[in-house]
């Protein structure tokens, strides 16, 4: 198989099918934008949950907008394609300090790092810069708690690097959720988001933005990763802050569209760098049985 061939199934239904060859690019990063409410979590955590069932992989899921608590309650009913009496649940999926030290395996685990609950606490995190093992940054309830969103960066290559020096892993699914939060963290980090008029401002913010997004995607493609990143867009060729789309090598939007006095969401494949892919609209649904499921084209 040529190196093009060997992608990343997502196995959402209908999907996969889009591009050509029919996956995603190995070692990449792609924007998944979209309004509110358009399925951009779910779409990621599909992502990543099916390719933990399906090909045992490492997935990672970094929460910036939601506490992991919730991210977990809103997602326990689904079911991802399984069935009962063996369907798997995202609770059964999540590594525990009790997991590592009884099989020193990642494979087919969930890492969850929550940048949201400790943010605000004034408390100081773990010294990620110095961890020897994964059981040295999660807690108790196999979280890893960020307290600062400007270290995302280096807490990703720490844990990155663990899992592929001392666990051998093969390859990682990541999602991240989202980025338009961990611009306005890093633009207020940088003292950027003030109240300071005029071109060179919103230039000086953009450059800025747009190196830290670098910097992120250079780190996660450094790595055997496929990345997941929403993003919030309220039309297929915009994003937020205008600088996420250019810096990904994918982008999928999601968005609504009426049809008669029915609001459905659809999906479209904006741009995917290494797959000749369908530029077509796609009706899609979100069931708790299989999770995201493609329907057909509309105009």
């Amino acid at each position: 198989m040529s190196e093009i061939d060997d992608g990343i199934k997502t196995y959402i239904q209908g999907f996969d099918k889009l591009m050509d060859p029919p996956s995603l690019p190995k070692n990449t990063t792609i924007l998944v934008s979209g309004p509110m409410g358009s399925g951009k979590t779910t779409f990621i955590i599909d992502y990543i949950v099916k390719g933990l069932i399906r090909d045992k992989h490492f997935g990672i899921f970094v929460s910036l907008e939601e506490t992991v608590d919730n991210i977990i309650k809103d997602y326990q009913r689904f079911l991802w394609g399984t069935k009962e009496p063996n369907a798997i649940r995202i609770r059964d999926l999540i590594l525990t300090k009790e997991h590592l030290e009884t099989t020193q395996s990642l494979d087919g685990k969930l890492l969850f790092i929550d940048g949201v609950k400790k943010r605000v606490s004034g408390e100081f995190g773990i010294d990620f810069r110095s961890a020897k093992d994964i059981t040295d940054l999660i807690s108790e309830d196999g979280i890893i708690y960020l307290y600062d969103i400007s270290d995302l960066c280096e807490l990703l290559d720490a844990v990155l690097k663990i899992a592929v020096e001392k666990y051998g892993v093969k390859y990682i699914r990541l999602g991240l959720d989202s980025l338009t939060a961990y611009l306005s963290a890093i633009a207020g980090a940088i003292g950027l988001g003030g109240s300071q008029q005029g071109a060179t401002h919103e230039f000086a913010v953009l450059d800025a933005l747009r190196r830290n997004l670098l910097d992120l995607r250079n780190v996660l493609e450094s790595y055997p990763v496929t990345a997941l990143m929403s993003g919030e867009a309220f039309k297929e060729e915009q994003t937020r802050y205008g600088v996420e789309e250019f810096i990904s090598r994918g982008v999928i939007f999601l968005g609504y569209l009426w049809m008669g006095s029915k609001r459905i969401r659809y999906l479209t494949i904006v741009k995917m760098r290494g797959r000749q892919h369908q530029m077509a609209r796609y009706s899609f649904e979100i069931n708790i049985k299989y999770g995201i499921r493609l329907l057909s084209e509309v105009f």
